[in-house]
């Protein structure tokens, strides 16, 4: 953007980033993803995501450091990034003379190699950077790596704009109807999805041109990075999918579960590579809905079943029903892992894992989104179980 007077750029900054609601130190697992990716991306030990307010660099999300924040005078990305240079390379900070003094050297004495690219919001400002650095040792990041980087920190930059608008529908709420809501989700969506394909993309050139020189660590550090981009696509996904659940009122029509139900089942037990499954379905009734409601909320509880089983010989799934009391009710029973009755709550909240994603993929959404479908079908949901007895999950919908 145009040069503009040092005081009034600070307050744009700051003003931009009150917008978006996140100046505040909390952790936040979409910015602590994308640390990690370009962690193991570049091969450091430190990554980092921070933003510039009127006075300090404030450090969301950060690997290998503990620093909460520095005053702007001191920080080695908004010196150089506010040139409008998007990138900030410098291969051995400690043969470099302009940063002899620098307390980030003081604090952390073994830094070596510093990288950042720069997040610009959409009126072409710099208000936070994405870095990576080395430690006792220069490591020197390829063109390549730069490119991805600066993809990240546009997807940094896409995420702050779609919490902004968040707040800006949150407040204007009135005034909008669900199908303009809907239509917004549907493009911040695709504009989110955007940097991950182009992520994704190059990450297959490079990984089919060094193919033949990879090593095992090389090999291993590159599917992390490619499983986590497929994560950060797969959350936004969901994330519109549960937002749109009560935005829009589609058409319904009379649905055989009889026909549904097993489709569902075969397609997740095909993408899960599961081999046995002793599957057994009650007789189901047919229903007056919207046939992609119901295949979410069978999908999200029959992947949920066959996911958290450590009985890969032996899963069973069993899915019950009766009409009782002008009520559809539905038992979905499976012989997993279980869960431990104080939790019993806690699944149905968005992004509350009970498990590390390393030990069971998802996004945390999936119970929030079969929640909410039942909810607006005026049914309940319940869970019955015990650790490693299994679970039962209870849903009623009310007969029209």
């Amino acid at each position: 953007m145009a040069d503009i007077n040092p005081n009034a750029e600070a307050k744009l900054r700051a003003k931009a980033l009150m917008e978006c609601d996140i100046l505040n130190a909390t952790p936040e697992s979409m910015f602590d993803d994308i640390s990690q990716i370009a962690s193991v991306l570049c091969d450091t030990p430190i990554a980092f995501i921070s933003f510039f307010d009127d006075t300090n660099q404030l450090f969301k999300s950060k690997i290998g450091i503990t620093i909460d924040e520095i005053p702007l005078q001191d920080s080695i990305c908004f010196n150089n990034l506010k040139s409008n240079d998007d990138i900030v390379q410098i291969d051995n900070i400690r043969i470099d003379t302009r940063f002899t003094n620098n307390p980030l050297l003081l604090e952390i004495p073994n830094i070596v190699s510093y990288y950042s690219v720069a997040i610009i919001n959409d009126i072409g400002l710099i208000i936070g950077s994405l870095g990576v650095v080395s430690i006792n040792e220069p490591n020197i990041i390829t063109n390549e790596q730069i490119f991805v980087l600066k993809k990240l920190a546009n997807q940094i930059a896409n995420l702050l704009e779609l919490r902004k608008q968040k707040i800006q529908l949150i407040s204007k709420n009135d005034f909008l109807n669900p199908e303009q809501l809907a239509d917004f989700i549907s493009v911040a969506t695709h504009d989110l999805k955007a940097p991950i394909r182009s992520i994704k993309s190059f990450l297959q050139l490079i990984e089919a041109k060094n193919k033949d020189v990879f090593d095992d660590k090389d090999v291993k550090y590159f599917k992390f990075v490619q499983d986590n981009v497929g994560i950060m696509e797969e959350l936004i996904l969901d994330l519109s999918q549960y937002v749109k659940i009560e935005l829009l009122n589609q058409e319904k029509e009379d649905i055989d579960l009889n026909e549904l139900v097993p489709a569902v089942f075969n397609s997740i037990k095909e993408k899960s590579f599961v081999k046995n499954v002793d599957f057994e379905c009650e007789k189901l009734p047919i229903i007056n809905a919207v046939s992609n409601e119901l295949t979410l909320l069978f999908s999200n509880l029959i992947d949920n079943a066959l996911k958290y089983n450590t009985l890969q010989d032996n899963i069973k799934l069993q899915i019950k029903y009766a009409n009782v009391a002008q009520d559809h009710v539905f038992e979905i029973i499976d012989n997993g892992i279980g869960i431990d009755n104080e939790y019993f709550e806690t699944i149905f909240i968005p992004f509350k894992r009970l498990h590390a994603r390393s030990e069971y993929p998802g996004t945390g959404l999936g119970l929030a989104i079969v929640e909410k479908i039942i909810k607006k079908y005026k049914g309940r949901v319940s869970v019955s179980s015990s650790l490693g007895e299994g679970s039962k999950f209870t849903f009623t919908i009310p007969v029209k």
